[in-house]
C-alpha cells in the first residue's frame, strides 16, 4: 500500500486537486520525493499547470532540481507554462540563470520562436543583451530566423540593434537583409540602428540585399539613409557591380535615390 507521500504523488498524477490540499494540509511534506521527484517536478514533466500553482500556493520549493538536473523554472520554459513560469519568477528564480543545456533562458526562447516565454522572461528582468552559446544575441537570431515580433519586444526591452557577430561582423540588419527578412528590416531600423555597418567583405546591408536580388528591402534601406556608393573589400560599390551585371532595374534603382535621401 502506498505510503503519504506516495498517494500525494498519485494524486498530482491523477490530477486529484481534492486530494493534493488534504494530503498537504494533513502534513504530507510538499517537497517529498519520489523516482527523483517532488510533487512540482512530477506535475510540471506531466504539464499539469493548475497541480503546479497549488503546489507553489501551498509552499514547494521552486527552485530544487530533478534527477535529470532540471529546474522547475526550465521545465517551464521548455513547456510553454506561462503561469508558472511568471509565479517562479516572482519567487526570485533567475530570469538568467543557465539551462541544463548550456544556453541562457533568452536564447532558448528565441531559438525555439516562443513569444510568450519571450515576453515572460523580459517581464522578469533578464538581459537581454546576453550571448549564447553561438555568441549570438538573442535580437541576433531572431533578425537571422525572421521573427520580426520577437524583435520588437527584444527592440523595446533594450536590446542592442547594432550588436557585431565578431566572426563576420554582421549585425542583425546585415543578417536579416542576408535573409530577406524585410519586417526585420522594418523593425530595427525603426529602432535606429547602423544602416552602414559593413561586416569583414566590406558589404553593408545594402549590399545583401542587392547580391540576393531584393529591391525592396533595397528600397526600405536606401529610404533610411543607406549610403549606396560605400565600395566593398574590392572596390567596388554596387552601382558598379549591377553596371558589370547588366542589371538595368537596379541601375535605374539606385539613379533614383541620392545619399542625403531622407
Amino acid at each position: 500500500m502506498a505510503n503519504d507521500e506516495q498517494q500525494l504523488h498519485l494524486a498530482v498524477r491523477n490530477r486529484d486537486k481534492e486530494k493534493i490540499e488534504r494530503l498537504i494540509t494533513n502534513g504530507v511534506d510538499v517537497n517529498c520525493m519520489f523516482y527523483g521527484w517532488t510533487p512540482l517536478q512530477l506535475a510540471l514533466q506531466k504539464g499539469y499547470e493548475d497541480e503546479a500553482l497549488l503546489l507553489i500556493d501551498k509552499g514547494c520549493d521552486v527552485h530544487l532540481h530533478d534527477k535529470n538536473s532540471v529546474s522547475p523554472f526550465e521545465e517551464c520554459l521548455r513547456k510553454n507554462l506561462i503561469k508558472v513560469l511568471t509565479k517562479i519568477l516572482n519567487k526570485g528564480e533567475d530570469a538568467n540563470a543557465v539551462l541544463s543545456n548550456g544556453e541562457p533562458p533568452i536564447c532558448e526562447a528565441v531559438k525555439n520562436a516562443n513569444k510568450n516565454v519571450v515576453s515572460t522572461l523580459i517581464k522578469g528582468k533578464c538581459n537581454v543583451n546576453i550571448e549564447g552559446s553561438n555568441g549570438e544575441s538573442p535580437l541576433f537570431t531572431a533578425a537571422k530566423s525572421g521573427y520580426s515580433d520577437i524583435c520588437h519586444l527584444l527592440l523595446d526591452a533594450g536590446a542592442d540593434s547594432d550588436f557585431v557577430l565578431p566572426a563576420n561582423q554582421h549585425t542583425p540588419l546585415i543578417t536579416a537583409a542576408s535573409n530577406d527578412n524585410d519586417d526585420v528590416i522594418k523593425a530595427l531600423l525603426k529602432h535606429g540602428c547602423d544602416v552602414n555597418h559593413c561586416d569583414v567583405m566590406g558589404k553593408t546591408a545594402l549590399w545583401h540585399a542587392y547580391s540576393n536580388s531584393n529591391t525592396d528591402s533595397m528600397k526600405l534601406l536606401l529610404r533610411a539613409g543607406a549610403d549606396k556608393n560605400l565600395p566593398n573589400s574590392d572596390g567596388q560599390t554596387i552601382l558598379d557591380d549591377a553596371k558589370d551585371a547588366d542589371d538595368d532595374d537596379v541601375i535605374e534603382l539606385l539613379s533614383k535615390f541620392s545619399q542625403s535621401w531622407t
